[in-house]
């Protein structure tokens, strides 16, 4: 049976490190690539490697066991202060949605759900502005899935994962995002962003606008190590008493 901590567990691992600026030649989540053999791996965030100086992968260790994914950052143009760079995540979640289904209110879906073969695909266009060492961004994507046999697979209606996971059992959900990368002094940054998911249904039912917005602190105790401590705010119109819910997030960061 999956309890309240796996459920926790999944949310938490979905937003930790979510990191949308850059700091050095850290990269995650924006329109900058690593250096070409450069590595990072954090404790939740991804495990990312600089292909080329133009190309850049990334993958998630923790959820590879059940949700094969492969994500692929292409830096396409860097022209003055601005950069472009498009984002493409291809995923296999059907084993995840499996083991996270159980009987009652225990599960994420009910064990009784028909799960079709799933196979996602995530992308991102994104540019990046950079003023000295701060750097501000803006980004369109869609969260898309291809579907084969039979299903009854719904919704998860929760906080952080509705927009994460809709598009898996029907439609496709869009998202708006605008993040910001402040350097306050010489370890110390600051990022903050806001993100928009409106899910677009293939049944004539669109499913609610969700808003997120979160924030971290980041300690940058070396070239090859950073520290980050933060929150996540998720809000909209899903069933259940609640309006908006809040995570404490944090992450530790390694380069080599």
């Amino acid at each position: 049976m999956i309890g309240a901590i796996s459920k926790c567990s999944f949310i938490f691992v979905l937003l930790s490190g979510a990191a949308h600026a850059r700091s050095g030649a850290w990269s995650y989540g924006e329109a900058h690539v690593l250096p070409a053999g450069r590595w990072e791996l954090g404790l939740f965030a991804p495990l990312a490697y600089g292909l080329t100086d133009r190309v850049e992968l990334a993958t998630h260790p923790l959820l590879d066991v059940l949700d094969p994914a492969l994500t692929v950052k292409v830096a396409w143009l860097d022209r003055g202060p601005w950069s472009f760079a498009s984002e493409h995540t291809l995923s296999y979640p059907t084993q995840l949605i499996k083991t996270l289904s159980a009987p009652g209110t225990g599960g994420l879906w009910p064990d009784e759900a028909v799960v079709p073969q799933i196979i996602g695909f995530d992308t991102d266009l994104m540019a990046s502005y950079s003023l000295g060492s701060h750097v501000f961004l803006a980004r369109v994507g869609a969260l898309m899935a291809a579907r084969f046999g039979a299903s009854t697979l719904g919704t998860v209606d929760m906080w952080f994962l509705y927009p994460r996971t809709a598009h898996w059992s029907s439609g496709a959900t869009i998202r708006f995002g605008l993040a910001a990368h402040l350097q306050v002094s010489d370890a110390l940054d600051v990022e903050a962003d806001v993100d928009l998911y409106t899910r677009v249904a293939d049944d004539a039912e669109d499913g609610s606008p969700v808003l997120e917005q979160s924030a971290r602190i980041i300690w940058r105790v070396s070239c090859a190590v950073r520290l980050q401590l933060g929150y996540a705010i998720s809000g909209g119109d899903l069933p259940g008493p609640d309006d908006w819910a809040i995570l404490p997030t944090f992450d530790a960061r390694f380069a080599f």
